[in-house]
């Protein structure tokens, strides 16, 4: 039917007027097929070649001469940071895309500066301290009591001392270990005359550790005590956490001392909250001061206010009154006995010293008295020290000194330092503070400030002086220091070693402790008692318990930095985490197929050249 029409135009055209010559051989005669066939090559040939139209609804992009230009170009029209499809855009002055790119520059350099400044206070600035006025619900740890006495030996045990390590039993032997046994880094230049050479200096510990005089401890503020080494010399102490691992028996012999051998004991060294707490109790001021196995209920409340209801004068207040009337004593049996106060005595017998610790409702007393003392200031027993558990004694710890014939009186205030959950599960470098389970140290198995400051001191006289101290932890390869060394060079540099810099701690990897305590001395008194009295020392030791507690509290947590990072990015580039995926996802799959999509068209348009 086709081929009819197109016939019958041809033969109307030839019986149309003759036309002029030039007129008819513009004439075109085309068959049916040709006309059919013409547009399939035109669509086949546009195929092969890039669009003249943009192939997404939007701003037009430039055309890039090579594959790698085209991905970039692809790139900057479809990723979602914002600037970019500015790059992209044809028909741009270079002006134009100059400040496009220098503001995309400059976003970004804000982006990466405030990441930055995220990122350091994530993980140096990410914990702070608050104040937790909550008392009724405060754990206070119950203070470690250091006793160091004055002329602790037993001069009766020098002759069999002296037969089992086969010295020679002289004057001059007996004066000098009494001189080491009160040796502090005050003296250390006066009281040492030359050198000995009659004992070797690491004989010197164990010899002084076995001339003690013996101690009988019957306490129920602590279940045992412990002979340690400290800067003022051979110590006693109480209710301490870590104290074993300074005991003298830990380290000549390197096992723990016996009664440190039970579970319970063990557990004290890693966990704070495992020693028992003292408190006081009121009706009025609701002072409800709870232990980790004492816990307050409803039922203990009213009883302590019906007490003070119907006595008018009841009991345990900060400065623990005087028990006097039947509800105080009710509320006595009431499973309350480690809020009540102790008393500590020391007392003197032949041969040894007896400490004693006993019950007692107003105060706590301290009995002191010492043995024979043949040398130095026989009016002073000994030095006493209050610290926090998880701590050792050093030589600028305040103390007390504690004489004969004396009625002392002191006020102790507790500033307490504790950290939280979360804290205790960041790393060192986020709270800035260390546990006893981060460890790090050379002489001790647990980490605590006190033992860092030592070891830190005992290395600076090992690099200055060549030797540690007879008092510190001994250590293979390190000798210990002779009484001339000790004369000539510890003494010399005593202001340098007791006082280090804050560069030279920082360098030993000295961090405070997350969790400590600070005992202030308020108020100290300090009386003669009367001729004919028992040549006894008693302390009466008030607590005055805080009605406020700091706490490590996390600050800037993960959640902090993902915010302020998702922040910082979606303002100046108006991106999220989405744009970052897309990033990787051009960078990785559809760069690999973006240029196996070229090869494609590339071997295809060779194919069409070749057919030509």
């Amino acid at each position: 039917m086709e081929k009819v029409k197109i016939a019958s135009l041809i033969t109307r055209s030839t019986q149309t007027p003759s036309l002029p010559t030039s007129t008819a051989k513009t004439v075109r005669m085309f068959y049916a097929r040709e006309l059919l066939e013409q547009p399939k090559k035109k669509t086949l040939d546009l195929g092969l070649l890039e669009s003249p139209w943009p192939p997404v609804v939007g701003m037009d992009r430039m055309r890039a001469r090579t594959w790698w230009g085209r991905f970039l170009v692809e790139l900057a029209s479809k990723a979602s940071f914002h600037g970019l499809n500015h790059l992209a855009a044809p028909r741009r002055h270079a002006c134009e895309r100059f400040l496009v790119g220098l503001s995309i520059l400059g976003a970004l350099g804000g982006l990466i500066a405030i990441s930055l400044d995220s990122w350091h206070r994530y993980q140096h600035e990410s914990t702070m301290l608050v104040l937790d006025n909550n008392f009724r619900k405060f754990e206070i740890a119950k203070p470690s009591v250091t006793i160091c006495p004055i002329n602790y030996l037993d001069e009766e045990k020098f002759p069999e001392v002296f037969r089992r390590h086969n010295l020679s039993d002289t004057p001059a032997t007996r004066s000098f270990l009494l001189t080491l046994a009160n040796l502090t880094y005050d003296n250390m230049r006066e009281s040492l005359d030359g050198e000995f050479e009659a004992v070797q200096p690491d004989m010197w510990l164990r010899l002084l550790y076995e001339l003690r005089a013996d101690v009988e401890l019957v306490s129920q503020y602590a279940d045992e005590f412990t002979w340690v080494s400290t800067e003022r010399g051979l110590c006693l102490m109480l209710a301490s956490a870590v104290g074993d691992y300074s005991a003298i028996e830990y380290w000549l012999t390197g096992k723990l001392p016996i009664a440190s051998k039970t579970k319970s004991r063990r557990r004290s060294y890693f966990n704070v909250n495992n020693y028992g707490v003292v408190g006081s109790i009121s009706c009025k001021s609701h002072d409800f001061w709870a232990s980790s196995d004492i816990s307050f209920s409803a039922t203990a409340a009213q009883l302590v206010c019906r007490a003070r209801t119907s006595a008018n004068r009841c009991v345990y207040r900060k400065r623990m009154e005087k028990c006097s009337s039947q509800p105080c004593a009710a509320m006595r049996n009431f499973s309350l006995q480690e809020f009540q106060p102790h008393c500590i005595a020391v007392r003197n017998s032949p041969a040894k010293f007896k400490i004693r610790i006993s019950k007692a409702c107003e105060k706590i007393h301290l009995k002191l008295s010492s043995l024979k003392v043949s040398r130095l200031n026989y009016l002073i027993l000994s030095q006493l020290g209050m610290h926090y558990p998880d701590t050792l004694i050093e030589y600028t710890t305040p103390g007390k000194v504690i004489r004969k014939v004396t009625l002392n009186s002191l006020t102790l205030g507790i500033a307490e330092v504790g950290s939280s959950e979360r804290v205790r599960r960041l790393t060192v470098r986020q709270r800035n503070c260390k546990l006893q389970e981060d460890g790090g140290l050379k002489m001790w198995p647990v980490y605590t400030s006190s033992m860092c400051r030592l070891e830190c001191k005992f290395e600076e006289m090992r690099r200055r002086c060549g030797c540690y101290p007879h008092f510190a932890k001994p250590s293979k390869g390190v000798a210990i220091c002779t009484s001339r060394q000790l004369k000539s060079c510890i003494a010399e540099r005593t202001n340098d070693l007791i006082h280090l810099k804050a560069e030279k701690l920082k360098s030993c990897g000295c961090l405070q402790d997350c969790n400590e305590a600070l005992y202030i001395d308020k108020e100290s008194t300090s009386f003669a008692l009367k001729e004919g009295s028992p040549p006894d020392a008693i302390m009466n030791l008030n607590i005055d318990f805080p009605q406020v507690k700091y706490i490590h509290e996390e600050l800037f947590g993960l959640t902090d930095f993902l915010a302020s990072m998702g922040g910082a990015a979606g303002l100046f580039l108006g991106a999220s985490v989405l744009s970052f995926c897309e990033i990787i996802y051009f960078a990785s799959l559809r760069l690999l197929w973006f240029g196996v999509d070229e090869k494609r068209k590339r071997r295809k348009m060779k194919r069409l050249l070749r057919t030509k």
